[in-house]
């Protein structure tokens, strides 16, 4: 068996070449139709994340406020309705847990948060008045809007 010594440079032309000569593969015939008409279609409803920041903190506001609609008047709801309802015990039990957290979650708010949101609310005030004025002084410095020389 004769043992063959690699030549890289004329394996790379024979392949090169090889190559050359097969044909280009054609794209189907309706291609273009359908390039075309994908670019003229009207744009479709895109993902949240693509809306314009004040639809999205509408979204989220109003997905907020039902949640806690919801986390709110499920205890009444569930009392309400739950006992005309046979093997519903463990709904029932969720309701009760409910309604314990709600309580938790208002204890949470009134000794916690509530004194703490004037001094956060007054704290992001000064922060981006404090931005506000630097912009202003760079933009003046920076790109010379000051000068008139």
């Amino acid at each position: 068996m004769a043992r063959m010594t690699p030549d890289h440079d004329a394996l790379e032309q024979l392949v090169d070449r090889a190559l050359g000569e097969l044909p280009l593969p054609r794209a189907p015939h309706t291609l273009r139709a359908r390039v075309h008409a994908a670019v003229a279609a009207p744009p479709t409803r895109g993902a949240w994340f693509t809306w314009p920041w004040p639809v999205q903190v509408g979204a989220g506001t109003v997905a907020l406020v039902l949640a806690l609609a919801l986390a709110w008047a499920w205890p009444s709801v569930v009392g309400q309705v739950l006992p005309s309802i046979p093997g519903t015990g463990s709904l029932r039990v969720a309701a009760e847990t409910n309604a314990a957290l709600v309580q938790v979650l208002r204890l949470t708010w009134a000794a916690v948060v509530a004194p703490l949101a004037w001094y956060v609310l007054l704290f992001i005030v000064m922060s981006g008045t404090a931005c506000a004025v630097c912009l202003a002084a760079l933009s003046r410095v920076a790109l010379g809007g000051a000068s008139q020389s």
